[in-house]
């Protein structure tokens, strides 16, 4: 008997620990999509390494939030997993320091509004436009991405914790209304990394989460893509979980 090929959508799949996902997930019998905003040429080459399809979109709206799963689902012919990596750190127009995080007298509406759109609203209308296609293939997995600082007091923005908290409280209440259609939401939360949002962080901070990481460096894309692999593929029972992968900070 064949075994069915496995489908997926990663939304955010040129981002570091997005394309590290796209890889991991087009192994094996698999279809998978990603959505990008305007890097058109790593989006190209990730195609061409991996098969998977592109959907070009800004996740700042919920509309064509909406309208790029649909288009990704469409293709794909239906849905396993939804992986959520797009986010942003900085509030967009805002002061950045050279040595700080973005404090509380930096953020502006227009910076909130962006920030929130891109990092929580999206998250919400992906999940609403995927789960008729989850359905029609006998349910599957939601994976989310947080951040360490919702899980210990670290230095960070306090609009981007506002940001990934609100992803905790949305993956309990969605993994108990999905749970009956066999549905898993779940988190993963991250600690430093050595590419991606991280990297917006001042370098003063970086170097202190070293110092007091055990395994005293930043993590890789590919490790935190590992854990949310597993949840997307393999997992079916953990659910309404944030799993911290930081290195024992």
């Amino acid at each position: 008997m064949a075994t069915r090929s496995f489908h997926a959508l990663v939304l955010g799949g040129t981002g570091a620990v997005g394309s590290a996902m796209v890889r991991l997930l087009a192994k094996d019998p698999a279809r998978i999509a990603f959505t990008y905003h305007g890097n058109d040429a790593l989006a190209a080459d990730l195609c061409r390494q991996t098969g998977a399809i592109a959907v070009q979109s800004d996740l700042g709206a919920a509309d064509a939030t909406v309208d790029a799963v649909r288009s990704a689902c469409d293709q794909l012919g239906g849905l396993d997993a939804l992986v959520h990596c797009a986010a942003i750190c900085l509030s967009p127009g805002d002061a950045v320091s050279e040595t700080s995080v973005q404090k509380i007298g930096d953020i502006h509406e227009a910076g909130w509004d962006r920030l929130m759109a891109i990092n929580v609203k999206s998250v919400f209308f992906a999940v609403q436009a995927a789960l008729p296609y989850l359905r029609a293939r006998g349910g599957g997995n939601i994976v989310l991405f947080s951040s360490i600082g919702v899980v210990k007091p670290t230095p960070s923005p306090v609009i981007y914790m506002a940001s990934k908290s609100a992803l905790t409280g949305m993956a309990h209440a969605m993994a108990k209304e999905l749970g009956k259609d066999n549905i898993r939401v779940n988190v993963v939360a991250s600690g430093l990394l050595e590419s991606g949002v991280s990297i917006s962080l001042p370098r003063v901070l970086r170097d202190e989460y070293v110092k007091h990481c055990g395994y005293k460096r930043e993590g890789t894309a590919d490790e935190i893509a590992k854990v949310a692999t597993w949840l997307a593929r393999e997992n079916t029972y953990i659910t309404a979980q944030t799993i911290l992968v930081d290195g024992a900070v």
